[in-house]
């Protein structure tokens, strides 16, 4: 069914690559000259300390699982997906999330998907929160149930990009709440998102699910931007 739809949306709105905008066929994510050229990630890497499964003081979640470094189009289908209202890029930045998930040794731990929260005016104003789309589509590819109520933002934050990192850990402080302890009480959450910056607001959010007794938080994001020991 999934498969006619795409045809038929293929018709009237030809697919194009989420990357560069090249036209592809209906069931392609990328053309080829930019899946031989993406900027893909090493996985596991703490973008706190550069090291694979880290435990950095002051780190709530286990682990970062990202496809793709913020750059070389990477960031343009991004950008579409937020601020141009290119929903499309939800689902194919998706398959290669869901890859990467998959590939761990751990993901049938996964109990639960719940994406990065928006406060509410923002949501309003965007029309929809790009990190539930993302989960959405990876609870429809790996079959792990998700939700987008379960974790809130409850108070208006200055932009994140605007300020340094010591000033992005207090303007998140009391910034996330989770509605009811005992929906994560002893899973195991992955928290999505669509971009890993410094960490501050993922992080913020898993230090708020851990203390709300969630066993353990890993991260998946559809991309992240390089620290100074992943510099080509």
């Amino acid at each position: 069914m999934q498969i006619l739809l795409d045809k038929v949306i293929h018709v009237f709105l030809p697919n194009q690559c989420m990357f560069c905008h090249a036209p592809v066929e209906y069931d392609k994510t990328v053309c080829e000259i930019c899946a031989e050229n993406a900027p893909v990630t090493h996985q596991g890497i703490c973008l706190a300390c550069g090291k694979k499964n880290c435990t950095c003081q002051g780190t709530f979640f286990t682990e970062l699982i990202c496809p793709f470094y913020y750059e070389l189009g990477v960031d343009i289908a991004i950008q579409d997906m937020k601020f141009k209202h290119n929903r499309f890029n939800a689902r194919k930045l998706a398959i290669y999330m869901s890859q990467s998930l998959q590939s761990k040794d751990y993901c049938n731990e996964i109990d639960l998907i719940l994406p990065a929260p928006m406060y509410h005016s923002d949501k309003v104003k965007r029309g929809y929160n790009q990190a539930a789309l993302l989960a959405k589509w990876i609870s429809k590819y790996t079959k792990i149930p998700y939700d987008e109520n379960i974790l809130v933002k409850v108070r208006k934050t200055k932009k994140q990009h605007d300020i340094n990192f010591i000033e992005r850990q207090k303007n998140l402080n009391n910034a996330f709440a989770v509605e009811d302890e005992k929906q994560v009480a002893g899973k195991t959450i992955l928290l999505c998102d669509d971009v890993y910056t410094t960490g501050a607001t993922l992080n913020s959010c898993s230090k708020i699910l851990i203390e709300n007794k969630a066993k353990k938080v890993y991260l998946l994001t559809a991309s992240k931007t390089r620290i100074d020991s992943e510099v080509l």
